[in-house]
């Protein structure tokens, strides 16, 4: 709206012409005043009608691959849409074709039934009637054909043919069939099916591409692009541009139209189907052509600036309503995809196109400036122009009898190697070395990969150790490794009283050193869920250290190592099988859309024996896109067995429930070192064999990266969150309630723990996340909230 008063308002009135429209035709003068090639160019405006843009559909910035009903009342189109409302990705569209309004988005190429739309080399198609729509989605990792109504908006059937691919569908006049370039083994052919999905048929069996097929409006032929021809050379691999060509259903015969030059592409009949429009880019910039059968010449009927284009040279750019009669193109300007249509496309017909004369022109040379006589030497080339290099498909090709087959070896290179350090500090308990490093190798292809990792903390025995081996060649995916890796743990802390008086406190630190060897294989069924499978085994040594500093009097000296001991370790096998998915859209310090899942069963057997249970599920729902995203999750992980409680659940991490990880009602009540081993200061509420996790929250962002002048880096994004959590560890023989019990019994009974609070996040710079939580825990007596900080990612 323009206001009543001001700029805008006194430019309305004595020039009768928005702001914005002054600015884009000052735009225009400049260039064509000073751009030499503009003055011959059109814009759309002039003889178009705007059909799909940012102002006019409600947001987005890319509309591509354009495809009108017959009647021309509806348009399908891939876009994105508004950020705001999280539509960020290119999915298919439903519009209005007379407004450009958006009706509704009818597949989506994140999340759903499908993995991908293929909106690069494709395009949708409706029934002639208009009453279905045809399109291509990947699922499971193959091409299928989908079949919508166009009045319900829902799928009525999805055609799983035996092609690789299966792209640009067009219906035959009558609505019963359909014609689409499909691949086998890497080679586009045409091919024709029922709507049924029955009766599949290959027309075209070579070793030519063929893209883009319409059916003619009498069903006698279709028009499709292909790069067969005189000039092909498959020994050699020199193929033409892609010229249209029509194929006759009665006959088989295939003939490419006459006088064609440069590349062309995506053939639309008319609705008398005397004429065919294509893209060719045969003036330097693809524009809409349209050839005239009866006079077997070519017309050219756009000179867009920006030209009239997909994303790729192959991308379908154009449609023709066959009822309506209007053509919608896609014109690419100012880094933006729009798509415009205008009626009658015939009537833009003028002089047959006879194209331009180009020549190549001589090299610029200053005055007075000879190059060097050229060379007696028979064997001297004269240099060869780009041009040349692109027309000939033997120009600067080595001689192919001197180049040896030989099948392809994986030689491993590295890529990645951490800064090595070493260094040497003893210190009381008898360690020493300290230093790491970090190596990774892979093959060319990236098939192959093996990775190092290496950390010691003191003493080689109890050194960190990680050695993997990846296989990624095919569609079931490997990998091995070995591991060790040391924990340590206070296991007790008492004072003690020497036979002279002096009192002493002892500390038993107990090191449980893991080594692990394992063997996992995952299979992706689509691009967002795959199923994994593993095996390990597991030995666990015990070792314990006594040491010992003295605290008469107050004092606190220095720890000294007193005595050393192992203790019995344990040996076991634990198989995986598991199903996964996950087609989030990451964002700052966190997922901003999507979901994720995880459902495993992970038995143990051996020294230990007990079968575990995980269930995850995750789901972030954008409210405004990238400001304000609600996060959920629910977590169940279920020990059951003999030796279930050996390795128990800890219910207060970061990640599950917050507020009860400090000194409080539920880890210690005012432990003192001086009381001889407090059994009050143990955790028992927040562990479990088994444990159930509730999380909501409210994320947004707090602070944008702030670019800071005199240094190469921003500050980094700060996020915030509002959030409420709740959680429940238990073990097999304890009663589980949904609240508080009266007489409650903190050995035998059990009740979900709540919290919620605030939380600070910032992205490290993608080396880690950095959190501060305050929480406030409802279920400690005092319900005092605190502050907590951790490095740990957002779940």
């Amino acid at each position: 709206a323009v206001p009543a008063v001001g700029v805008e308002r006194a430019f309305r009135r004595e020039l009768g012409a928005e702001l914005e429209e002054l600015g884009v035709e000052w735009r225009e003068s400049m260039q064509t005043r000073h751009l030499a090639p503009v003055p011959r160019l059109e814009r759309p405006r002039h003889f178009a009608e705007h059909l799909l843009s940012e102002s006019r559909t409600r947001g987005g910035e890319v509309f591509l691959a354009p495809a009108l009903s017959s009647d021309g009342r509806h348009v399908a189109f891939f876009a994105n849409g508004s950020y705001a409302r999280g539509e960020v990705f290119i999915d298919l569209w439903l519009g209005d074709a007379r407004t450009g309004r958006r009706i509704e988005r009818l597949a989506k190429s994140t999340t759903g039934p499908f993995e991908e739309l293929r909106f690069l080399y494709s395009q949708a198609a409706f029934s002639p009637d208009g009453s279905m729509l045809a399109f291509t989605a990947q699922r499971r990792g193959r091409d299928v054909l989908v079949l919508m109504d166009v009045a319900r908006r829902r799928e009525i059937r999805r055609l799983d043919l035996p092609v690789e691919t299966a792209m640009s569908p067009s219906f035959s006049p009558d609505g019963s069939q359909i014609v689409f370039s499909g691949t086998r083994g890497g080679i586009s052919d045409l091919f024709i099916v029922d709507v049924t999905g029955v009766n599949l048929r290959q027309l075209t069996s070579d070793h030519f591409g063929d893209l883009h097929p319409a059916w003619s409006p009498d069903g006698r032929r279709i028009a499709f692009a292909t790069d067969r021809g005189n000039a092909a050379d498959l020994a050699v691999l020199a193929l033409p541009p892609m010229r249209i060509a029509t194929y006759d259903l009665e006959r088989g015969v295939i003939e490419i139209l006459p006088g064609q030059a440069g590349l062309s592409i995506n053939p639309q009949w008319s609705p008398d189907g005397e004429t065919l429009a294509f893209v060719s880019d045969r003036s330097g910039i693809p524009n809409v052509f349209l050839y005239d059968f009866s006079e077997r010449a070519h017309y050219q009927l756009t000179n867009l600036l920006g030209g009239v284009a997909g994303i790729t040279e192959m991308s379908p750019a154009i449609s023709w309503a066959q009822r309506a009669d209007h053509l919608a193109v896609s014109h690419f300007d100012d880094g933006r995809y729009t798509v415009w249509s205008f009626a009658n496309p015939r009537a833009r017909k003028r002089l047959p196109y006879a194209g331009e004369s180009i020549s190549i022109g001589a090299v610029a040379r200053r005055p007075g400036f000879t190059s060097a006589p050229d060379p007696a030497d028979a064997t001297y080339r004269p240099p060869v122009s780009v041009a040349q290099l692109l027309d000939s498909a033997t120009v600067g090709l080595p001689d192919a009898s001197e180049i040896a087959d030989a099948d392809y070896r994986a030689r491993l290179h590295p890529d990645y190697v951490a800064r090595p350090s070493i260094g040497y500090a003893p210190d009381s308990y008898g360690r020493n070395v300290f230093g790491g490093t970090t190596v990774v190798l892979s093959d060319m292809l990236g098939d192959e990969r093996v990775g190092f990792a290496a950390e010691i903390n003191g003493r080689l025995e109890e050194a960190r150790l990680f050695a993997a081996y990846s296989l990624h060649a095919r569609r079931w995916q490997y990998s091995a490794g070995v591991s060790q890796s040391p924990f340590y743990f206070l296991s007790s802390d008492q004072i003690t009283e020497g036979s002279d008086g002096r009192r002493f406190e002892d500390q038993v630190i107990t090191t449980y050193l893991v080594r692990q060897g394992f063997a996992a294989a995952a299979y992706p069924f689509s691009r967002f869920n795959r199923l994994e499978l593993g095996a390990g085994y597991n030995t666990i040594g015990v070792r314990r250290s006594l040491v010992q500093r003295d605290v008469t009097a107050g004092r606190r000296g220095r720890f000294e190592l007193v005595e050393r001991s192992r203790g019995d370790g344990l040996d076991y096998a634990d198989l995986q099988l598991a199903l996964v998915s996950d087609n989030t859209l990451s964002g700052n310090t966190g997922p901003a859309s999507g979901h994720r899942y995880r459902a495993e069963l992970n038995p143990v057997v051996g020294g230990l024996q007990w079968v575990e249970y995980l269930a995850d599920l995750r789901r972030y729902d954008p409210i405004i896109f990238g400001t304000l995203t609600v996060a959920t999750r629910l977590y169940a992980n279920w020990a059951v067995g003999p030796n279930e409680t050996a390795f128990p659940k800890y219910v207060a991490r970061p990640d599950f429930v917050r507020g009860y990880d400090r000194t409080n009602a539920f880890y210690s009540t005012g432990c003192q070192i001086a009381t001889p081993a407090p059994s009050n200061c143990s955790a028992v509420q927040l562990l479990g064999s088994r444990a159930m996790v509730g999380n909501i929250e409210l994320r947004f962002p707090v602070l944008r990266p702030v670019m800071l002048g005199f240094a190469p880096f921003a500050i980094p994004q700060l996020d915030g969150a509002a959030f409420f959590d709740v959680g429940v560890a238990w073990s097999a023989d304890q009663q589980l309630f949904a609240s508080r019990p009266p007489e409650y019994d903190a050995m035998r009974q059990r009740y979900p723990l709540r919290s919620y609070g605030a939380s600070l996040r910032m992205n490290l710079f993608n080396y880690a996340t950095l959190r501060w939580d305050y929480a406030v825990p409802l279920d400690q007596p005092e319900r005092k909230g605190f502050w907590t900080w951790s490095l740990w990612p957002s779940f």
